[in-house]
């Protein structure tokens, strides 16, 4: 059995919003979830339920199509097929309405307008609308994924060329460390409680079990007397009395360098 297609009906005038009731009634692929006739509401409609498509007025009594589809953007729903209404010729009204999110525009004064014109549009479109979906979403992912596999083999470079020796546990921490700080915190001064908690999270270990061992692994490549090596891939000052970066530093300075902003 076919999916019923849930409208949101933006129009506010009311003969046409009696037509297209009308048609809607008449079609068991299709159910009126809401109408109204203002943009406010209707973004709100479409915030607190699951339409499968808007069917939107350009010129509302109370704001606009062209509004209503940028504010569309923000609140964060799956996006709709979304058909224009209007009796506006301009092109570059229409060429901005597709641009901001418009799957079809609908001309009123097309001689054959109607509403069950547009509705045989939705019926076509809406199909497609989840391929779409499914594909950037597999895109989307598969990008993420790679961009995160660039990230720590960046990272993994880096504490290489240091020292450290990539095969065990707390380099590994270290990475995931680097990588929260310099591409995933979104604090401009990310706590290291937050990240040995995130990185403790990550690894199902305890907080206090990320923090030491972190700590022995720095000490330990600080401890093979190579200063020369260090001082060319570590460009950051150390404190002379304890002759290491503490782990804040650490961190965060192989954040900076790694995004580049150092």
């Amino acid at each position: 059995m076919e999916q019923v297609i849930e409208i949101l009906l933006v129009e506010d005038d009311r003969n046409m919003c009696e037509a297209f009731e009308f048609c809607i009634r008449n079609n068991k692929r299709f159910r009126l979830a809401a109408q109204t006739g203002k943009q406010g509401e209707g973004l709100e409609l479409l915030r607190t339920g699951e339409m499968g498509a808007v069917v939107l007025d350009l010129e509302l009594d109370e704001g606009d199509g062209i509004n209503f589809l940028n504010d569309m953007k923000e609140i964060g729903v799956e996006k709709p097929v979304v058909i224009i209404i209007t009796n506006n010729r301009s092109e570059v009204t229409h060429a901005c309405l597709r641009a901001n999110g418009a799957d079809f525009i609908c001309p009123k004064y097309n001689e054959g307008y109607s509403p069950d014109k547009v509705l045989s549009v939705i019926e076509l479109l809406y199909p497609f609308r989840k391929k779409a979906e499914s594909s950037l979403m597999k895109v989307i992912s598969y990008q993420q994924s790679e961009q995160k596999i660039y990230q720590r083999n960046r990272i993994e470079e880096e504490l290489t060329a240091l020292g450290f020796r990539t095969n065990i546990r707390g380099t590994g921490y270290l990475i995931d460390a680097i990588q929260y700080v310099a591409y995933e915190c979104k604090s401009p001064d990310c706590e290291m409680k937050e990240v040995y908690s995130v990185v403790a999270e990550k690894n199902k270990t305890k907080d206090v079990n990320i923090e030491k061992t972190i700590r022995d692994n720095i000490e330990r490549t600080w401890g093979k007397d190579n200063p020369e090596n260090l001082e060319r891939h570590y460009p950051f000052a150390v404190s002379k009395d304890s002759g290491t970066p503490t782990n804040r530093e650490f961190v965060k300075n192989m954040a900076r360098k790694i995004s580049g902003n150092y």
